[in-house]
């Protein structure tokens, strides 16, 4: 067991799409309250990573600002799937101009976030030559639908890679971090059983993609080297806003691709209904962990799991709970 045996994971969608529609001086209050709400989130359970979906940039196209900034010890990547100037759709954008009072010039993007301790080892997807610092090499792998109409249907999705080390030297673990956040239809969950069903059919193919377009190439075309250097198999961390229920064909097809739920309570739900969070009434927020069998002992990270916590409803800045698992580094041949 290499000398860190667990890693501490938080994924949170801070609900910047609502954040942008606002308008002043209600905004400016949200921007001072969720900065103050993370800031105080980070202090108390001090993540070793943490993943962001909803994570804006506004302002100026050549220097814009970032929704949320790295606390003290921490490092911040963006990545941006959605923006003014790649996807110009007037339908999109004018409403957002309107509601938030934005002047027509100004950069709005929707993005994805990834924090990480100062003292986390990184490097890119393909090398082992991990170690620290700021510059995160990462793959941003697309997941869209097409040609964007200016819809929430079509919006572009990304599935962001991403390549850290844990445990001392000779005995480091790979973890391979999966950012995303799936397709939801307009209609979904509204009493209309054909949107809940295309909505199902979007993420399954999503869903496909990255267990099969992502996970499976990844190890497949790596296992030789993994083999020649007498690594671990790779650990897959696959979390954020999946955007469907437990029990949901996308989530049951998690469980059968031995992807272990790292949270498997989480009482009334990490998502309200109200901006921000009244009362979480469902599900969609998920940290997985696999494959069980080949690189995590699937029966010892499932008892150690039982221990994680509800969605930590303390936060209520956002329309979503954070979602924060500790991932037992329990190996196959462990106990």
């Amino acid at each position: 067991m290499p000398a860190t045996d667990k890693i501490r994971i938080i994924t949170w969608n801070v609900g910047g799409a609502k954040f942008l529609r606002q308008p002043e001086p209600e905004r400016r209050d949200t921007l001072r309250d969720l900065r103050q709400e993370f800031d105080s989130l980070v202090r108390r359970y001090r993540p070793d990573i943490v993943l962001l979906q909803e994570f804006e940039r506004y302002g100026d196209a050549r220097a814009p600002r970032a929704l949320l900034e790295a606390p003290r010890g921490y490092f911040c990547d963006v990545s941006i799937a959605l923006d003014t100037e790649s996807q110009s759709h007037p339908t999109k954008w004018s409403q957002y101009h309107v509601d938030g009072g934005w002047p027509p010039d100004t950069y709005l993007a929707h993005g994805y976030g990834i924090l990480w301790r100062r003292d986390v080892r990184h490097c890119s997807l393909w090398d082992f030559d991990c170690d620290v610092g700021p510059r995160l090499e990462k793959e941003m792998v697309h997941i869209e639908t097409g040609l964007y109409t200016g819809y929430r249907d079509t919006e572009p999705r990304l599935a962001v890679v991403t390549h850290f080390a844990f445990g001392a030297d000779g005995a480091e673990v790979d973890v391979l971090i999966i950012n995303l956040h799936l397709t939801t239809l307009k209609g979904e969950r509204e009493g209309i059983p054909s949107r809940d069903d295309a909505g199902a059919r979007m993420r399954l193919g999503q869903i496909d993609m990255i267990l099969n377009g992502i996970v499976s190439r990844y190890n497949e075309t790596m296992h030789p080297e993994y083999r020649r250097r007498s690594r671990h198999p790779p650990i897959w961390v696959i979390a954020g806003d999946f955007n469907c229920v437990p029990g949901s064909p996308e989530i049951r097809k998690m469980a059968r691709m031995n992807f272990v739920d790292l949270n498997p309570n989480k009482g009334a739900g990490t998502k309200s209904s109200s901006f921000p969070v009244d009362k979480a009434t469902i599900t969609l927020d998920y940290i997985f962990a696999g494959p069980a069998y080949h690189a995590l002992n699937r029966y010892a990270v499932e008892r150690e799991v039982q221990s994680n916590p509800l969605p930590l409803s303390e936060v209520k800045v956002s329309d979503h709970l954070p979602l924060l698992a500790d991932l037992p580094l329990c190996l196959p041949g462990q106990s």
